[in-house]
């Protein structure tokens, strides 16, 4: 007889708690839930029912997409394993069911790229947030995940980043946790939960034990009675743990110790109590053991709940136990083919076993799988066998589910499990060798890490002197691929050392030209990486020299050439030789290698100053890297140069643009450049007035741990508070930036925002020659280091004038001169000529330069340069000219809440007697609508509109992260708890224009 459904009891409260998220839901808010407990009190059972609820109440019209999934320590270190399980990928349909994980496998055989700088397991973590993004746009989303406890630990980050943004998305999380193993990320998790009021954010649900009413009301479920006195003092001797009193009636049940007196359930005469099963067949439940929690974590003894269990296993025929062993090994949940292929025997032959473990409640269909209808259960099986018979079980599933071809995650989580219970490499058969050779780059792409575990585990196998190999003999081509395979995953993980010894292993050995050439390209790049381009140059040009090379392969390695050179800074040479890989490159027609090559002819002409034949190779090497997913990264690059060359052009807008569409197509790869274009992005929105928008983008990559861009980040964050009076925020950062040192010529760029805010901290103080010993050395003529050091010059100028040091002054306007000549372009002539207006008091060089810079759309330089106009007006007597020049710097000042350039200016200013009639600045309001800055209110309008985060960040050339940043401050400003309320609360003006525009929702 098959077991029951089991029926909630006990649990009215929290199942209220799931109304509570429809309504949220409805109301176009996300809502988090995070239930614990201990094994067997009803967490699964909780989320079960639940869901059936949520399934119920939208059966009427109002569609939730339902999807779900499960957690098991099997797979606990494959990345986002249970997400892209619960995730319907394809999207296809609302109704609750098994996921359609259609996400591509990776693929045995073959040879990837693996030449970009790209992280696969942080790209797995942008898919899955712009999944769940993108299926919150079509209707709310709730997404359940069991036993959260065995999640990957990326897909831990992911589900915390997502309950972060239940506040933007109609999404409901709803997990289940043991409290043991403890896992930090859950904590974390379970402080966020609980620290905002619980009608917003989340809540947290930590289920007791069941009151004697439940257990009373399980015992009627089962025998359907009331149980009598006796029967209830057994039941109480459970704890109030769920599934340890539906395991003990069970035992009570199938031994006829009840029977029915009167309208009650009662222990017959003569049983005294249960010590412990000895099944019909004597099967001793001393062999199974359980996890410490159950032991710990159950009140009615040490072993009760586990004795209970063993006896449901034990009351099995031996046949059926050994056959669930095996299906143990593969987890919570098995397929009946795969059962067959590790035990060798037909799948006919499986079924009578199956069924009697089935009746017996020890597992329950799932669709086309079998899954045991508690973790308990499973690991009591799994527990019995000694610890090498389970080692070796999981080295024999990961063979014949290899031979199968089954999928690598499957295969790969059998030898993940081995190695944790042997790290050993002895034993690993000929065949899991091979597999792992054919397969370590897709490996690789799926997990660095992973593949880095395996790998080396492997090696150890088949390089060792003395171990025994199982299973025949070795192809002598094996440990090559395998020491190819680390060199690529060591490459993907940016560890140099191990990257670099592996490849010169690979390259003294391999008679592959094909292969030789991938890892010269690895071993080259690692090189130049770790600033050693004569070594890359030498390892290339040897490898070049190897006959029969493939001429896709030949033509990259000329262009990798190319690029040591180019980057070595030799202009002559360089650009003979860019010309020369570009030959080669249209010769081989090989789009990576035409990508690359455009590259480097563009760093030729940039060297040579020449912006528009920089931009048209950079355009070209677009073109040639198209769509291909393996060329992103080198597609990155292009973009970025790209929108600095168009930066320095006055291209501000169009630069933007290519700058926005390279930080979207990051976050599809997740790549150490995302910081990069970042703070680019913040660089760029910085000069052209968005102060807000560029604290956005920086506050989007707040989760990259990326140092090499933090004196950046820091000296563009205070530069703004400096401008706007925020002494807290410029102590910090100054602090923080104390003890930095500019490290070398290569970094000296990334320090532009420092020096810049030292000086601006020093002129605030009120110490002029500070302010000038901040810029100093950007003075030195012979000095290459600070490109962007024309822009300082006419501050120097300025404060030179202000202090009587002429000869500041004048060497300041003499760099600027000398930066024009050097590389004449329009904006190098104007700064050079906006020096010598300040210099010669030239009024007519001043208003020539601000016609430019305003037409440039850079409002920071305008006002600065409408000041010194001013001054200078002021200066020759012209009052009249002075004021209306002070009063649109002020403006422009105004509109980026630069109130200390207001105090500087006015106060330049009122020795002449020219005053505004309006002083000061109206400070934008801290909440409401008229707190939000202008792109904050063009992303409110797309909210009301129904519009998700990635369609507002593609129609407004921003990535996904800026708008999540945008819209976390709009919600904040507008004291909003979710996006459904910025559409209630949308001012009536707003609305009139949208319906205007027939954009209304």
């Amino acid at each position: 007889m098959a077991e029951p459904a089991v029926r909630l009891v006990g649990r009215d409260e929290q199942l209220d708690v799931f109304d509570g998220v429809l309504s949220r839901l409805l109301d176009g808010g996300g809502y988090s839930v995070l239930i614990r407990g201990e094994p067997g009190i009803g967490k699964s059972a909780l989320l079960e029912a639940g869901l059936d609820r949520l399934a119920a109440a939208t059966a009427g019209g109002n569609a939730v997409a339902i999807r779900s999934g499960s957690c098991s320590e099997l797979s606990q270190h494959i990345p986002y394993a249970v997400l892209f399980e619960a995730i319907d990928v394809n999207m296809r349909s609302p109704e609750r069911g098994p996921a359609d994980s259609t996400r591509e496998p990776a693929r045995s055989g073959g040879r990837a790229e693996l030449i970009s700088m790209a992280d696969p397991v942080a790209a797995g973590a942008e898919r899955v947030l712009g999944l769940v993004d993108e299926l919150c746009t079509r209707l709310p989303v709730v997404i359940a995940v069991d036993d959260l406890q065995w999640m990957d630990e990326p897909g831990m980050r992911v589900w915390q980043r997502l309950s972060q943004l239940t506040d933007q998305l109609p999404l409901a999380l709803i997990g289940t946790c043991r409290l043991v193993p403890q896992r930090p990320e859950i904590g974390r998790l379970g402080r966020l939960l609980q620290s905002g009021p619980p009608d917003r954010r989340g809540v947290v649900i930590d289920l007791d034990r069941l009151g004697s009413d439940a257990a009373a009301r399980i015992a009627a479920q089962e025998f359907g009675r009331v149980p009598g006195p006796r029967l209830a003092a057994k039941i109480a001797e459970a704890g109030g743990n769920p599934l340890y009193i539906r395991e003990l009636l069970a035992i009570l049940h199938r031994s006829s110790a009840v029977r029915i007196l009167g309208g009650f359930a009662e222990l017959r005469e003569g049983t005294t109590g249960f010590h412990g099963p000895a099944g019909p067949k004597g099967c001793s439940t001393n062999v199974f053991t359980y996890p410490a929690d159950v032991s710990a974590s159950v009140v009615a003894g040490a072993h009760s709940l586990a004795d209970a269990l063993a006896d449901r296993i034990g009351s099995l025929p031996s046949t059926t136990r050994l056959l669930l062993e095996s299906a143990a090994i593969l987890g919570d949940e098995f397929s009946v083919s795969d059962l067959a292929h590790i035990t060798g025997r037909p799948a006919g032959a499986l079924l009578e076993p199956l069924d009697q473990a089935r009746l017996g409640g020890v597992i329950e269909p799932v669709g086309s799988r079998f899954r045991f209808r508690h973790d308990l259960l499973r690991q009591a099986l799994y527990s019995s066998l000694p610890t090498p018979i389970r080692a070796a079980l999981h080295q024999d599933a990961a063979l014949a589910l290899a031979t199968k071809g089954a999928p690598i995650d499957q295969v790969t989580a059998q030898l993940l499990a081995a190695l944790q219970i042997d790290s050993s490499a002895s034993g690993i058969d000929t065949g899991i060798l091979a597999w792992l050779a054919r397969n370590s780059d897709a490996l690789a792409r799926r997990s660095p890490q992973v593949a880095a575990t395996l790998l080396e585990q492997a090696l150890a196998a088949a390089t060792g002197i003395e171990i025994a190999i199982a299973g025949g003999a070795l192809d002598s081509t094996v440990i090559e691929s395998l020491q190819a395979g680390l060199s690529s995953a060591a490459f993907l993980l940016a560890r140099h050392d191990q990257t670099e010894r592996l490849a010169r292993e690979v390259l003294a050995q391999t008679k592959d030209p094909e292969l030789a050439a991938r890892t010269t390209w690895h071993l080259a790049y690692t090189l130049m990486r770790t600033g050693r381009p004569d070594e890359a140059r030498a390892c290339v040009r040897k490898a070049l020299a190897v006959p029969g090379t493939p001429p896709h392969w030949t033509a990259r390695l000329t262009v990798l050439n190319a690029m040591t050179i180019v980057t070595s800074g030799q202009v002559r040479p360089s650009h003979a030789v860019s010309r020369h890989a570009l030959r080669t490159a249209r010769t081989a027609q090989d789009p990576m290698a035409l990508a690359y090559a455009y590259h480097a002819e563009a760093l030729c002409h940039e060297a040579r100053r020449d912006l528009d034949a920089a931009m048209r190779a950079q355009r070209e090497g677009l073109d040639a890297a198209g769509n291909d997913p393996d060329l992103t990264d080198i597609k990155l690059l292009l973009m970025s140069n790209l929108a600095s060359s168009m930066h320095a052009d006055d291209h501000l807008e169009e630069g933007a643009r290519v700058l926005s569409e390279a930080r979207m197509l990051a976050e599809t790869i997740e790549t150490p450049r995302r910081g990069a274009l970042a703070i680019q992005a913040a660089e760029l929105a910085f000069e052209l007035g968005r102060w807000d928008d560029a604290l956005a983008e920086i506050e989007s990559i707040s989760d990259v741990p990326d140092l090499t861009h933090e004196a950046r980040r820091l000296g563009l964050e205070g530069l703004i508070a400096a401008h706007r009076d925020d002494q807290a925020t410029l102590d910090t950062h100054l602090t923080a930036l104390a003890d930095d040192r500019i490290p070398s010529a290569m970094a000296r760029n990334g320090a532009t925002w420092l020096l810049l805010l030292r000086s601006l901290a020093a002129e605030r103080a009120g110490n002029p020659p500070e302010a000038i010993e901040a810029l100093t050395d950007t003075m030195n003529l012979d000095s290459q280091d600070f490109t962007v050091r024309f822009t300082w010059m006419p501050r120097l100028v300025r404060l030179g004038l202000t202090i009587g040091r002429s000869e500041i002054a004048h060497q300041a306007a003499a760099v600027a001169e000398h930066e024009a000549r050097m590389h004449p372009t329009p904006r190098k002539r104007v700064w050079a000529s906006w020096c010598h207006g300040l210099l010669e008091s030239d009024l007519d060089r001043l208003r020539e330069a601000a016609d430019y810079i305003r037409a440039s759309q850079r409002p920071l330089y305008l006002a600065d340069c409408l000041e010194d106009a001013a001054a200078t007006a002021a200066a020759t007597g012209d009052l009249t000219d002075a004021r209306s020049t002070l009063t649109e710097a002020i403006s422009i000042y105004a509109g980026l809440q630069a109130t200390f350039d207001i105090r500087r200016a006015t106060a330049r200013l009122r020795p002449y007697n020219v005053r505004l009639g309006v002083r000061g600045n109206r400070s934008r309001p801290q909440t409401g609508w008229d707190a939000l800055t202008a792109t904050e209110l063009k992303i409110a309008t797309l909210v009301a509109r129904g519009e998700s985060n990635s369609e507002i960040a593609a129609g407004l050339y921003l990535s996904r992260r800026t708008v999540e940043c945008h819209v976390t401050h709009i919600l904040r400003k507008l004291d909003a708890d979710c996006r459904g309320h910025v559409v209630r609360h949308m001012p009536a003006d707003l609305w009139r224009e949208e319906i205007a525009h027939g954009q209304a929702p």
